[in-house]
Order: structure tokens, then sequence, then C-alpha cells
């Protein structure tokens, strides 16, 4: 779980390359929403559309193999995951 500036692992867990570019997408969304803005949408969203579908996961999600991803990706990228 990444809550700026942390990334918090749960005990036991593997931490893979993946892991660690997932969360880092969520500090640039945090970033870009100055960080309270990011932690309302998420709540909205995951209310509204339950976790698998909050648009800030499936950006992390789509994109957490890809270890370039975060010096191609474009401000708000994860506007394009709503569904």
């Amino acid at each position: 779980m990444a809550v700026w500036p942390v990334i918090f692992v749960r005990k036991g867990a593997k931490f893979t390359r993946a892991t660690e570019t997932h969360e880092c997408i969520h500090f640039a969304q945090q970033k870009e929403l100055l960080l309270v803005g990011f932690y309302l949408l998420y709540l909205i969203f995951w209310l509204r559309y339950g976790y698998k579908n909050i648009p800030f996961e499936r950006e992390a999600k789509s994109n957490e193999n890809k270890a370039y991803y975060l010096m191609i990706r474009k401000p708000f990228a994860w506007l394009k995951y709503f569904k």
C-alpha cells in the first residue's frame, strides 16, 4: 500500500519489481491530485465501482510489469481507465 512517501508491505509478503512499480504509479497519481484529492476520489470510486474497477488501480495493474512506464506516463493517465 502506498501512502506518500512510504510503501507499506505486509509481513511475509513478496515485494517484487512489479509491486514497486505498481505502488510508484500510485505515488504519481497522489502527487498530481495533491494527496487529499487522490484519497477522496479513491474512496468515491471504491464505493461506486468496487476495488477492481477503481481507475487508479486499473492503471497501476495494467502497467506494473513495465519498468519504464513511469518515465513515459502522461499526467492524469488514470482518466483513460474509466469503465
